[in-house]
C-alpha cells in the first residue's frame, strides 16, 4: 500500500505527531494511545479492520526487511570471493605462463583452485559474465544497509501500532 519504506516511515511519524496533537487538546490525562484509539474506533469492526490492515502492512514490512538481508548476503559473498579472487591472482597469472604446469599447479594447488573457484562464482553472479568492481560492491552493501534500516524502522512503527491496537480490542 506504500509507495516507498521511508515514505511509511513519514506516515508513521506523522500518524505518531498526530495522535499526540488530539491527546494534548484533551482535558483528561491521558494513558497513552490506547485513548487516543478509543476517540477514532466507534465500532469494534473499525478496529478489527484497522488491525487488520496494520498487520498486512507489518508482514509486508518484515517480508521486505528479509529480501533486503538476503540481497545483503549475497554481496558479502561476493565481497568474499572477490577479494580471494584478487589475493590469488598473481600465482594464477603466474600458473598460466608456466612452462611446466602440471607440477606448478601441484605446487600451488589451494590457490590456484580457490581462484578458479572465486572466477567461476562471480561470473555466475553477473549477468554479463564479468567480475565486479570491489567499490561498486562496497556502495550496493552500504545501500542496502541503509534501506534495511528503514525497513526495520517501518516494522518497529507499525508493530507499536498494532500493540497500541491490540490493547484497545483487549479492552
Amino acid at each position: 500500500p506504500f509507495e516507498s519504506d521511508v515514505g511509511v516511515r513519514l506516515v508513521c511519524s506523522e500518524f505518531f505527531f498526530f495522535q499526540a496533537e488530539d491527546g494534548i487538546r484533551d482535558r483528561s490525562p491521558s494513558r497513552g494511545l490506547g485513548d487516543v484509539y478509543k476517540r477514532q474506533f466507534d465500532t469494534r469492526e473499525n478496529l478489527q479492520t484497522t488491525y487488520d490492515s496494520i498487520t498486512l502492512q507489518m508482514h509486508d514490512a518484515r517480508q521486505k526487511t528479509k529480501d533486503t538481508e538476503t540481497q545483503i548476503k549475497s554481496v558479502n559473498e561476493q565481497i568474499h570471493y572477490l577479494g580471494q579472487y584478487l589475493s590469488t591472482k598473481s600465482t594464477y597469472n603466474e600458473f598460466l605462463k608456466a612452462r611446466f604446469k602440471g607440477k606448478f599447479r601441484k605446487d600451488h594447488a589451494d590457490e590456484i583452485e580457490k581462484h578458479e573457484k572465486a572466477a567461476q562464482i562471480l561470473k555466475a553472479q553477473n549477468p554479463d559474465g564479468s567480475l565486479p568492481k570491489m567499490k561498486d560492491l562496497k556502495l550496493e552493501k552500504e545501500r542496502l544497509l541503509a534501506l534495511k534500516a528503514a525497513q526495520y524502522d517501518t516494522y518497529t512503527c507499525l508493530l507499536y501500532t498494532s500493540d497500541a491496537a491490540d490493547e484497545e480490542d483487549r479492552e
